[in-house]
């Protein structure tokens, strides 16, 4: 046979594969079928691919002949679904992709009944095969322009040089080339030519010096598909209505500033529905949610790798479609991927970066807007003796100025240190520091490099312990990453379980004093939530979706995080609650079990939180907190700092 290596670069979209029709037997041993090299090959390159699969399962009024006399029941048929529940383990493809079809050997005349399943096969096969054409023409190679296309559009290679070279020449005097020749070069060369990528390169760097005096925190070029247009976005980190750039060029320029404080609709109306879907409708096929959240580990870290604005990655049962377009936004109910992507840069797509693919696996994707940001600062109080939710700080500042404050979570009686509190790390370490973490994953500070924690926050707030071990780590597929620090509490003793007072009409209503923990990706989504945090206090939220994939600012990521969504559009966390402790079971008493520690928060409102038993066992605690014994203890409310009565010297 002869080999044409380069085959697949000529061939037409036409001439492509959309969409794989795996035909099996339903009375023969179907589990046998994936184990085939060739067919084991074929699924793995077809994920690669992201090609969708659709399996099509014959002769099912053989196999149940309840079946064979009525084609009605097929889908009501005990022994059908347990096929179809093998079929779906065997090739790893959703159930609602499994279509039992029965055969039509001695069938003479059409019954309708019999052809439906087939055409709702053939539905959506043709679905699937037109989503991954949409998909195939958005990830169309652009990086160079054919000979005929360049005939077509009088496009010739004296144009591209002279363009080339006019940029070229404005770039060296230091100033801003014209937006004609930008996008005369992009026509010609492709977006991601290297031509393209050098030019772009310099621009960023003249923008920053001549525009914005080299204020801004990051200049990067995107391309925008709805235009077809190049757009250079500028991050700052405040933007101000007095700089006009039109001044310096035609190039169009967007300013862009993070902020998880700006409400999202779209994100929040998404989080609603599905507390709607979740509530009227009982999720307990656990092994389509393992495989939903499967596929995110499996390709989290490519996509935030490959993609600069993704902030989280997780699973969902709603999909947003047309919220762009006026009248046609519709929430539908279906497993997915939701990816989250920075919103002042929401459908603009970095030079060197292709488009999201519209499938990972055989889960759809659904890209929304949405801002996430750690959930440090907030107002606090100071107590004699230690709490948990406390408001703490180490001494780190914000861009603002302002000290850097979170809570305190709950308490651990550490094998090494004694008793310690345990929190979340970005509020007590740097950004540097935790860089030096993640190296190993685990760090124990020594004498000489152990950082003093203060409480409450405040420049003249007492130091009531020091950071003795931290634990930074991504995670794997089957494991939450984590990032929480270890304070050995040096004075002011917690003496029990109870939380500090507040203003709120929420009271807790137990003392934590059992030390009990739960892992909550086995508790179902809806169950109650509750957390105590230093700015919202006592708040309850629902458990989402386990199996969120985060980026934090820096770079930090962490796998498999839990979710919960705020309950009757109430607020659950806000900045300050970083390191917050929640808690299920708290309606029941003496079921009350922590499940993590807030971490950070969406601009639709979801929260998440790092599950506790990862968190203990990171920094090598044993998996329960700490068990107070039955004492009393003052609740230290707004007592004077300058009259703090320790007994022991925290200097």
């Amino acid at each position: 046979m002869v080999s044409y290596p380069n085959r697949h670069k000529y061939r037409t979209v036409g001439c492509r594969i959309h969409c794989v029709i795996f035909i099996v037997s339903a009375t023969e041993a179907i589990a046998d079928v994936p184990e085939n090299i060739q067919i084991k090959q074929l699924l793995q390159k077809l994920r690669q691919t992201r090609i969708p699969v659709v399996l099509v399962l014959t002769k099912v009024d053989i196999l149940c002949e309840e079946v064979g006399k009525d084609v009605t029941k097929m889908f009501r048929s005990k022994k059908i679904q347990e096929v179809i529940k093998t079929a779906s383990e065997m090739f790893e493809v959703e159930k609602d992709l499994i279509y039992p079809v029965v055969n039509c050997v001695n069938v003479s005349e059409k019954r309708t009944e019999i052809n439906i399943p087939l055409l709702l096969a053939l539905r959506q096969s043709l679905y699937l095969a037109s989503k991954y054409l949409e998909y195939l023409g958005i990830k169309r190679d652009d990086d160079d322009v054919s000979l005929k296309e360049m005939r077509d559009n009088k496009l010739t290679t004296d144009s591209i040089s002279s363009a080339i070279k006019r940029v070229g020449k404005m770039l060296d005097e230091n100033m801003l080339p014209e937006y004609e020749d930008i996008q005369t070069i992009h026509k010609l060369c492709g977006r991601q030519s290297e031509n393209m990528k050098t030019l772009c390169g310099k621009i960023c760097r003249v923008i920053n010096r001549k525009v914005y005096e080299d204020a801004a925190t990051d200049i990067w070029p995107a391309w925008d598909p709805a235009k077809d247009k190049i757009v250079f976005v500028v991050e700052l980190t405040t933007i101000t209505n007095s700089r006009s750039t039109s001044l310096y060029t035609d190039l169009e320029i967007k300013e862009y500033k993070r902020n998880c404080s700006a409400f999202e609709k779209e994100g929040h109306l998404a989080m609603v529905k599905e507390e709607e879907f979740l509530a009227n409708k009982i999720y307990d096929d656990t092994g389509r949610f393992q495989n939903l959240r499967k596929e995110i580990s499996t390709y989290s870290k490519e996509l935030m790798d490959k993609h600069r604005n993704i902030n989280a990655i997780f699973p969902s049962i709603v999909k947003s479609v047309g919220y762009l377009n006026s009248g046609k936004h519709r929430l539908i109910e279906t497993l997915c991927i939701s990816i989250r992507v920075e919103k002042k840069v929401s459908g603009l797509i970095p030079l060197a970066e292709k488009p999201i693919a519209t499938y990972l696996g055989t889960f759809p994707t659904d890209v929304i807007a949405g801002d996430f940001c750690f959930l440090g600062d907030g107002p606090n109080d100071f107590h004699e003796n230690i709490k948990i939710g406390s408001a703490i700080h180490a001494g780190l500042v914000t861009d603002k100025g302002d000290l850097l404050g979170g809570t305190i979570g709950c308490f651990v009686k550490h094998k090494q240190f004694g008793l310690c509190g345990i929190t979340s790390a970005h509020i007590i370490l740097s950004p540097a520091e935790i860089q030096e973490v993640l190296k190993d994953g685990y760090l124990e500070y020594d004498k000489n490099s152990l950082k003093p924690v203060y409480q409450p926050i405040s420049d003249t707030s007492p130091q009531f312990g020091q950071v003795v071990a931290a634990a930074c780590n991504e995670g794997l597929s089957d494991t939450p990453g984590v990032e929480v620090a270890l304070i050995k509490i040096l004075c002011r003793q917690p003496t029990s379980g109870s939380f500090p007072l507040t203003d709120s009409k929420i009271r807790p209503t137990f003392v934590f004093d059992s030390g009990n923990i739960a892992d909550a990706t086995l508790v179902r989504p809806l169950t109650e939530v509750f957390k105590f945090g230093i700015e919202t206090g006592p708040t309850f939220g629902l458990l989402g979706i386990p199996g969120v994939s985060v980026r934090y600012r820096g770079g930090l990521r962490l796998e498999n995080q839990l979710l919960v969504m705020p309950k009757k559009d109430a607020v659950f966390a806000k900045n300050g609650d970083s390191g917050s402790p929640a808690f299920i079971g708290v309606s029941c008493p003496g079921t009350e079990a922590a499940i993590g520690l807030v971490s950070g928060g969406f601009d639709s409102g979801q929260v998440l939180v790092t599950p506790i038993h990862a968190a203990l066992k990171a920094v090598q605690c044993p998996p329960y907190l700490h068990r107070f014994e039955d004492v009393g203890g003052d609740s230290g409310i707004n007592a004077d700092i300058s009259q703090g009565s320790e007994s022991m010297d925290c200097s």
